[in-house]
């Protein structure tokens, strides 16, 4: 684009022109001794600022290429982004399949020997077994899961597969919401929006350089002329303008308007569009940080509270096992929901920061 940009800025070539008159007709024009040469060059003038038109055009052209470039950035961040998030997630999953096996693989051990004991029908043995298996049918899912998050993760940077081990993502942080005034002001600082204010730039260079292009340019002529006969020699000079009663570039300059008020009409849908996407993630990421906070704060500890003494109360013969069973399933329950409901507040958050291209920090209340 920086090389079009330089082209835009030059004048067109002069052009070399030869001319032989007066020779091989009849009379004394029959042979070349009354013949005339003529060299000149004629030059192209370029007028009412078509070429200062044609540079503004070249640079709207390439400021939109270069925000093409930085838009499709802007993209593979956010999918790597949330490809991030999956596998964090994934990673988490798998830790809460792990701990729902390890505590079905207790209960069903107090069972065992509550059996042996003597005191609980082999039955309670049988049941037990049921949520083992399921637990381990979890855990596996979750491993396979987390496999294949990591390595579409390692693709986002052109890895084959993950070569690491791990990820260092504090999911756990609830920031504070953003204030909805001060994201409805960066609305135009969206990577969209600019897009657009450039397109339009674009178009409206466009539209100079038809309205420039309507008045022809003239062209130049300056030579010498030769007799041969007498050897005389004489200058040339010439000038011819175009007169602009038919073509006045009348089908370019309507069309390169109607592409101006188009794109005029495409930023402000699109302003619309990205008014009502802001609306539903600020929803989201809102109902999904109330919701992750009370989960957090008082459903996870609850349920944590309940079990363990539902555990507690089965191991004393307190408590038939399927009192244990709900306690269990209530728990990992909340927990996964916990993780859901993180996983869509990180997700609004990032899409929210792409939208407006830029951290929602400095938004917050």
């Amino acid at each position: 684009q920086a090389r079009r940009i330089r082209q835009a800025r030059l004048w067109p070539n002069p052009e070399l022109e030869l001319e032989r008159e007066n020779f091989g007709g009849s009379g004394e024009f029959s042979g070349s001794e009354n013949a005339e040469d003529t060299i000149s060059i004629s030059q192209l003038l370029p007028l009412n600022g078509q070429i200062r038109n044609q540079r503004l055009l070249a640079e709207a052209r390439h400021d939109r290429a270069a925000w093409d470039y930085h838009a499709a950035r802007l993209q593979v961040i956010l999918e790597t982004s949330r490809r991030f998030i999956d596998a964090a997630l994934a990673e988490r999953r798998l830790e809460l399949a792990a701990k729902e096996l390890e505590l079905a693989n207790n209960i069903e051990d107090v069972t065992a020997k509550r059996v042996d004991a003597g005191d609980a029908s082999p039955v309670e043995l049988s049941r037990v077994i049921v949520p083992v298996v399921s637990a381990e049918l979890t855990l596996a899912n979750a491993e396979l899961a987390r496999a294949s998050t990591m390595r579409r993760l390692a693709l986002s940077w052109g890895a084959s597969k993950a070569d690491y081990s791990s990820l260092a993502a504090n999911l756990d942080t609830l920031h504070s919401l953003p204030d909805p005034d001060n994201l409805v002001e960066r609305i135009n600082q969206s990577p969209e929006l600019a897009l657009w204010a450039l397109e339009i730039s674009a178009r409206e260079a466009e539209h100079r350089l038809a309205r420039s292009q309507a008045i022809p340019n003239p062209r130049l002529r300056f030579g010498l002329k030769k007799h041969n006969r007498t050897d005389d020699e004489g200058l040339v000079v010439g000038i011819s303008l175009p007169l602009p009663l038919f073509d006045r570039n009348q089908g370019e300059k309507a069309a390169t308007q109607a592409a101006l008020r188009s794109a005029e009409m495409q930023q402000r849908a699109i302003e619309l569009q990205i008014e009502g996407t802001l609306s539903s993630l600020y929803f989201a990421l809102a109902a999904a940080r109330t919701k992750a906070s009370a989960l957090q704060r008082r459903s996870i500890p609850a349920a944590e509270s309940a079990f363990e003494a539902t555990r507690r109360a089965f191991a004393e013969g307190e408590l038939p096992y399927l009192d244990v069973l709900d306690a269990q399933r209530t728990l990992f329950d909340v927990q996964n929901r916990y993780l859901d409901a993180l996983a869509a507040y990180h997700t609004a958050s990032i899409e929210l920061e792409a939208l407006l291209g830029g951290d929602l920090s400095d938004t917050n209340n």
